[in-house]
């Protein structure tokens, strides 16, 4: 019966997060299961930013939302630029341990006056490997279109609509 309740609602839990869409939102608590996005402050003109995405999160989306986050702080700072300076992948995998199963199959057969039975015993592993996407952006801000290239610039006006609008049309 284990064999078969186990597997059941591991395929219900699965059908229900796969429905489940990552919204960008502030991080609340700091569990395994927690996601969002989060800052800290480094200086006046430097922060890192971060987003950490469910299960069914894509490492695009995560990079995504992190720099929306950041075109968020420029504007309330009042910034015209920011440039990512740094990236960190820090995404993570929780291995949830549910024990084991032992399951024994048997084969009886009746041969006139001798019964004779086999059986086989099979143990198996029952965990679960989730991988949380997390990435966390050093970010540099400017007044103005600084002179210096930089790999990644964006001007703080629209990066967040436009990004923002990348994913409604996924939906």
């Amino acid at each position: 019966m284990s064999r078969i309740v186990l597997p059941l609602i591991l395929l219900i839990m699965l059908g229900l997060t796969g429905c489940a869409e990552t919204s960008y939102q502030e991080m609340q608590g700091g569990s395994d299961y927690s996601y969002g996005y989060y800052d800290k402050r480094l200086s006046d003109d430097k922060f890192i930013v971060g987003y950490k995405g469910h299960t069914m999160t894509t490492s695009d989306i995560v990079n995504d939302y992190a720099i929306m986050r950041a075109a968020e702080i420029g504007s309330t700072l009042g910034f015209q630029y920011f440039a990512v300076i740094g990236k960190e992948d820090k995404t993570k995998t929780v291995v949830t341990d549910y024990g084991t199963t032992t399951t024994t199959e048997g084969k009886a057969s009746d041969k006139g006056d001798k019964i004779k039975y086999k059986d086989k015993t099979y143990t198996s592993k029952n965990q679960i490997r989730d991988t949380y996407p997390i990435i966390e952006l050093t970010v540099q801000y400017f007044s103005r279109k600084p002179q210096k290239k930089y790999l990644r610039l964006y001007p703080v006006s629209g990066t967040y609509e436009k990004i923002q609008a990348k994913h409604a049309e996924k939906k």
